[in-house]
């Protein structure tokens, strides 16, 4: 057309009078195909074109093609030349209309607005549209007109830049108000956008139904002007419904609707590497994520790294390195570490080669994750060394210790310091985080929030700061779980925590209460633990031994060993351990000897499977029941836990093995068990033997059992 237009040119002719319209579409398709270059430089042409054909610079036309002009600049961000340009359309615009109350002033008030909020000043942006939304009002005498709700729009958008979702919300449902008037049974784009962008918006406030019912809107309209269900058009809307979905933890919807939107997508571009299509399969890969329905999590992240490598030409680029590092968080997820760590190694490869070197900010997300990743495998060490590396490289980039990202980098190194038991740095660390006990949430998630009150308040109960932990508790219990499980696991162990603090003070009445609070929670979540649910027991029990309830402490404390049964903990474990202890030396208080015989042979089982003079032998062990046969159930039980060796977490000195036979052979002449106490007296010089020991316990025990019989 440009060409054609070009050659049949005439001074005053027609094709003279077209091509200024001719070049500035050309210019279009220019920045459209990605000739930023190309299209200002056939907009300055048309500019010209024009001002030729109306022999003026102060003209209607010229005015129109400058402001095209402007949006090419502002598209191309040379934002200080479109600020100039629509600086001087302002003042054309005055000259030419005879004043600042013409509609065409405000559409070039709205132009420059356009560009203040480009350049960050979203103060004078917002002044700018609101001047031009009362020169329409002024002009029309009405607000209800579509230009006053176009302009309503923009108020909106710029209150939502700035945070003010009230103010946004009241300016969409406005213009909205108007549009549906004016339009009655038609739709435009505008309709469509004001609907979306109102779901959205209440999305963000959490009121997920109100958004649904904006978005159930807008999709219709959008297939009407579309006029099909199957354009890019309806697959944003879909799209968006889909993440308000996902916000309601209707993952199974969210999955559904991405999925439809994915397969239009895929059938309108004919690509699988295009922008649409990967933006789309990103979001899929999250929401799958969530649902731990990992396998096709997998399988889609994987077809994402085949799209972004087709697209770049290369897979050493920044969005598949995020795509790694995305993709080893899944087999994170998955327990499958090894294959994690490689994964996660390769994206820090690509994210380093794409940027040319390590000190980016793609590799600091990629080295929290493969910390977390580390300490899964009980790497702790090289867990907090990544993190210091990455906050290193946060700093090094400038980032303040303000921004949320440093504040939840800043809580993640703190929690590890505590895990590896650095108390003092986690608590120098916690003490930047939180100011008087509070700290400002906004970009963080909430949970992470939550659990970094309560490693804080473990902290400071630690350290005897009653006070302040009290007040994080307290902050942390008024929490509500808003339907998220792990939001309740925090909260739970918040009270629980608070409730040991509460009996430390002597409180044991609140204690037993708060705890037993817990207890019905527990059993009520849809993540029930039964070894949570054991700890809490176990808590309650010794809880209820200065309180004179003997029988309580004795029950609750059985009830914990079978809790961490049904939960599958190994008796290896120190908890278990302590409180089969625990349950033996109150069954013995309470005169229960039989029961207390076969709780005392379970510990001495496990003690000798963890002391490291015995090793976990069972050559002398049948000579601890000889008169014990009903014990061989129970027995065969925990030599089946014996084979766990692997997750235990230390060994257990000699004294303990010896204090444990003691104890059975005090029960044993209770009992008139003679046989069984000549058997333990035998073990205790076996094990004396072993270690080079004195005999002189066997005196000891000797005297105990001569004062016993005594009595």
């Amino acid at each position: 057309i440009v060409r054609t237009t070009l050659q049949v040119q005439r001074p005053g002719d027609e094709g003279e009078r077209m091509l200024p319209d001719a070049l500035s579409w050309i210019a279009v398709l220019c920045q459209q195909r990605g000739d930023a270059r190309g299209a200002k430089l056939l907009m300055c042409e048309a500019v010209r074109a024009q001002e030729s054909v109306c022999g003026a610079t102060l003209h209607e036309s010229v005015i129109s093609l400058r402001q095209r002009h402007v949006r090419t600049l502002i598209d191309m961000k040379e934002l200080c030349v479109a600020e100039k340009e629509c600086n001087e359309l302002v003042q054309m615009s005055i000259r030419l209309y005879g004043g600042r109350q013409d509609e065409n002033v405000a559409n070039a008030l709205e132009d420059l607005a356009l560009v203040k909020m480009e350049l960050g000043q979203s103060e004078r942006s917002l002044r700018l549209y609101l001047e031009a939304l009362a020169i329409k009002d002024a002009a029309r005498g009405t607000r209800r007109n579509l230009a006053s709700a176009a302009t309503l729009c923009a108020v909106g958008a710029t209150h939502l830049h700035r945070k003010e979702l009230d103010e946004a919300l009241v300016a969409y449902r406005e213009s909205l108000d108007i549009q549906s008037e004016l339009l009655g049974s038609s739709v435009s784009e505008s309709l469509v956008a004001t609907l979306s962008e109102i779901g959205d918006i209440l999305r963000i406030k959490g009121d997920y139904d109100g958004a649904l019912q904006h978005l159930l809107r807008a999709l219709p309209a959008q297939v009407k002007l579309s006029q099909s269900k199957e354009s890019p058009e309806v697959a944003v809307v879909i799209v968006l419904i889909a993440g308000v979905l996902r916000e309601k933890n209707d993952y199974t919807g969210a999955i559904r609707q991405l999925r439809k939107a994915l397969r239009i997508n895929e059938e309108a571009f004919k690509s699988s590497s295009c922008d649409e299509v990967l933006e789309v399969r990103g979001k899929l890969v999250t929401v799958l994520t969530l649902s731990e329905d990992y396998c096709d999590a997998v399988e889609e992240c994987e077809k994402l790294l085949d799209g972004e490598t087709e697209q770049n030409g290369t897979r050493e680029c920044a969005s598949v390195g995020l795509t790694l590092a995305k993709f080893a968080s899944i087999l994170h997820r998955m327990g499958k570490y090894e294959n994690a760590i490689t994964a996660f190694e390769e994206a820090l490869r690509v994210q380093t080669a794409a940027a040319k070197s390590r000190w980016n900010s793609m590799v600091v997300q990629t080295l929290e994750g493969y910390a977390s990743t580390l300490d899964a495998c009980g790497r702790s060490k090289e867990a907090l060394d990544l993190l210091l590396e990455s906050h290193k490289i946060s700093k090094f980039l400038g980032r303040q210790d303000s921004l949320p990202e440093m504040r939840r980098l800043l809580g993640t190194i703190a929690c590890a310091k505590l895990e590896l038991g650095d108390k003092a740095s986690a608590m120098e660390d916690f003490a930047k985080l939180f100011k008087h006990g509070k700290v400002d949430p906004d970009g963080i998630n909430p949970v992470t929030v939550l659990t970094w009150k309560s490693a804080y308040a473990t902290l400071l109960q630690s350290a005897d700061d009653f006070k302040a932990a009290e007040a994080l508790y307290k902050e942390v219990i008024a929490e509500d779980e808003q339907g998220n499980p792990r939001r309740g696991i925090f909260i739970r162990q918040a009270i629980h925590n608070y409730g040991l603090l509460r009996a430390t003070r002597g409180e044991y009445k609140e204690a037993a209460a708060l705890l037993f609070s817990v207890l019905e929670k527990e059993k009520e979540s849809k993540m029930l633990s039964q070894r949570n649910i054991a700890e809490v027991q176990l808590d309650l029990a010794k809880i209820h031994v200065p309180l004179g309830d003997h029988s309580s402490a004795i029950e609750l404390a059985g009830n914990a060993l079978d809790s961490f049964k049904a939960g599958g903990v190994s008796f290896c474990e120190p908890t278990v351990l302590f409180a089969m202890e625990f349950f033996g030396q109150y069954l013995l208080r309470g005169g229960f000897y039989e029961r207390a015989v076969d709780a005392f042979l379970q510990v001495l089982a496990v003690k000798r499977h963890l002391c490291p003079f015995w090793g976990g032998s069972f050559a002398g062990y049948a000579r601890l029941v000889l008169s014990s046969s009903k014990l061989s159930d129970a027995l065969q039980g925990i030599k089946t836990s014996f084979r766990e060796r692997s997750i235990t977490q230390g060994t257990i000195p000699f004294e303990s093995v010896v204090r444990t036979l003691k104890i059975l052979s005090i029960l044993s002449i209770i009992l008139s068990d003679w046989d069984g106490a000549k058997a333990y007296l035998a073990q205790i010089e076996d094990l004396s033997k072993l270690v080079c020991r004195s005999l002189m316990n066997i005196s000891n025990v000797v005297g105990i059992i001569d004062s016993w019989i005594q009595n």
